[in-house]
C-alpha cells in the first residue's frame, strides 16, 4: 500500500515537471519573438542554428527558419561578416562572453545601423559548443552622439579661431574654458587659466570687478553688453583696456550655469580717444584764451564760438548761437560779399557790418579758413571789432 501511494506521488510530481517544461517550451519562442532585442545562436562552424523573429526581419527574411543553415557571408551585412566570425571564434575559443560592444551592421536595404551586441558561450558537458547573441539597434542614439560630436567640433573650431577673445566661467568665477585668442592675449596657456578662480589670476579689484559683472548676469539672466573695464594680463602684468560683453549659460532646463565673456582689446581706440580729448582740451583753451573771435559753421549753420565772439555779438551763452544762421547776425547788405569770399575761399581778410543781440549794427574785419573734419567741411572765422578803427 505505502509502495503504490509513493508511485502515485511520484507519477504527480512527473507531471508537473512535464506541464513546467511544456510550458517553458512554449513561452520561451513567444518571449523571444516579442522582444525588441535581435537573437540568434550559431554552432561552432559558425553556422545559424536559430534566431528570433526580429533578427530574421533584419536578415530581410520572412521567419526565422529561413535563417537556420545559413552563414554571415550569406547574409546582407556580408561586408562586416569576418568582423562577426573573428569575434564568435574568440568567444567559442575561449569560453570567455563579449558585452555590450557596437559594431556596424548592413541592412537589406543598403543602409548601415549601428548595433550594441553581446556574445556568450553555450556549453554542454563542460565544452563550448555553440554561441548565443543578442544585439540592439543603437543607430539613432549614435547619431544624436554623432551630431553632438559634430556640433561640438563646430564650437571648439569657432571658439578658437575667432579673433575675439572669450572666457567661459562659472557662477563662482571659476574659468571652465578660454579660447586661443583670449589665451594669446593674456600670456598663457589655456590649461594654465582652466579650472581657476578669477582672484587666482587677476588683481583683487580687477577680479572683484569681473565678478560683480558676472553676478549682474547670472541673477539677472540678461546679457550685460559694451562694459568698458581695465585688464591686467596675468601672463605679462601688462595693463590694456577692454570692451567686454557677457551672456547667460543656460542648461536643458533654463538654468543659468555660468556666464560667457567676450572682448576686444581697445586700447589703441582709448588712447586715441584720450589723445582727442586732450587735443580738443587744448584748442579749447586756445579759443577761450584769445581776444579774437571765433565763430565755426558748416554749410551756414553756426556749431560752435569762443567766449570773445559770444562777448561781441552781446550774447552770454553759447546755447544763443550754436544752430542758427551765421547770416542772422551780417546786416542784408554784407550778405553777397560774404557769399562771394567763401565761394573764393579766400583767406583774405574783408569788412562787414554785423548786429549785435540788441539791434545794434558794428563793423567787423573777417577773414575766414576751411578745414576737413570726417568728410566734413567747417569753416573757421576769425571775427575782429574795428569800432575804434
Amino acid at each position: 500500500m505505502n509502495t503504490s501511494k509513493n508511485n502515485n506521488l511520484m507519477g504527480n510530481d512527473q507531471k508537473q515537471v512535464d506541464l513546467v517544461m511544456q510550458t517553458s517550451l512554449h513561452l520561451l519562442p513567444l518571449i523571444m519573438n516579442n522582444i525588441p532585442q535581435a537573437v540568434f545562436w550559431k554552432d561552432r562552424d559558425l553556422i545559424y542554428l536559430g534566431c528570433n523573429k526580429a533578427f530574421a526581419d533584419d536578415a530581410g527574411f520572412s521567419s526565422p527558419e529561413d535563417v537556420v543553415g545559413k552563414t554571415d557571408l550569406e547574409m546582407p551585412w556580408k561586408d562586416q561578416a569576418e568582423l562577426y566570425r573573428a569575434d564568435n571564434r574568440r568567444v567559442i575559443e575561449t569560453g570567455e562572453p563579449k558585452l555590450n560592444y557596437e559594431e556596424p551592421q548592413t541592412m537589406p536595404n543598403g543602409s548601415t545601423n549601428w548595433v550594441r551586441t553581446s556574445l556568450i558561450p553555450v556549453r554542454e558537458d563542460g565544452q563550448v559548443v555553440a554561441v548565443l547573441g543578442m544585439y540592439e539597434d543603437i543607430t539613432e542614439r549614435k547619431q544624436a552622439e554623432e551630431a553632438i560630436q559634430e556640433s561640438e567640433r563646430r564650437y571648439q573650431t569657432i571658439f578658437n579661431s575667432s579673433p575675439v577673445m572669450f572666457w567661459l566661467k562659472d557662477t563662482k568665477n571659476n574659468m571652465i574654458q578660454i579660447n586661443e585668442a583670449a589665451a594669446a592675449f593674456e600670456n598663457v596657456k589655456p590649461e594654465d587659466l582652466n579650472g581657476r578662480s578669477a582672484y587666482d589670476v587677476y588683481p583683487r579689484k580687477q577680479a572683484e570687478a569681473f565678478y560683480q559683472d558676472d553676478l549682474q548676469v547670472i541673477r539677472s539672466g540678461k546679457p550685460n553688453l559694451g562694459i568698458i573695464e581695465e585688464h591686467t594680463s596675468p601672463g605679462t602684468g601688462k595693463t590694456t583696456w577692454l570692451e567686454t560683453g557677457k551672456v547667460p549659460v543656460r542648461d536643458e532646463n533654463g538654468k543659468v550655469t555660468g556666464v560667457l565673456a567676450f572682448a576686444v582689446d581697445i586700447t589703441e581706440r582709448q588712447q586715441t580717444e584720450k589723445s582727442l580729448q586732450e587735443s580738443e582740451e587744448r584748442f579749447r583753451r586756445f579759443t577761450e584764451a584769445t581776444i579774437e573771435g571765433l565763430v565755426f559753421h558748416e554749410q551756414g549753420k553756426i556749431i560752435d564760438a569762443n567766449p570773445a565772439a559770444l562777448a561781441m555779438y552781446g550774447l552770454s551763452d553759447n546755447s544763443e548761437f550754436i544752430g542758427r544762421n551765421l547770416l542772422e547776425f551780417i546786416v542784408p547788405e554784407s550778405h553777397k560779399l560774404v557769399l562771394q569770399q567763401m565761394q573764393l575761399e579766400t583767406v583774405l581778410p574783408y569788412e562787414i557790418l554785423c548786429f549785435r543781440a540788441d539791434g545794434s549794427t558794428f563793423p567787423v574785419e573777417t577773414s575766414t579758413r576751411i578745414y576737413n573734419l570726417g568728410g566734413r567741411t567747417i569753416r573757421a572765422s576769425a571775427i575782429r571789432d574795428i569800432s575804434v578803427r
